[in-house]
């Protein structure tokens, strides 16, 4: 149980937001991720998601990635 000091907060509501993220058809990386940070002045890359530092950034996902990837493609619609 959460302690908590005199007249602190003793209850707390959950906010959840859902982001759908698109990425170019066989280019599942986490380089083009929103969640994908550079460190370092651009030598080490971090997810801001799980905090796990991405060697293959341009190659692939992360072992931890959390976004579920579906692999449903969606046509770009011309005008």
């Amino acid at each position: 149980m959460a302690q908590t000091k005199p007249g602190g907060c003793t209850k707390y509501i959950t906010a959840r937001y859902e982001l759908e993220i698109s990425f170019p058809e066989g280019m599942v990386i986490c380089d083009l991720c929103p969640f994908c940070h550079t460190e370092n002045s651009g030598t080490r890359f971090r997810c801001t998601l799980t905090s796990e530092i991405l060697p293959f950034h341009n190659k692939t996902t992360g072992i931890r990635c959390p976004l579920g990837i579906d692999q449903t493609t969606t046509e770009i619609e011309e005008d």
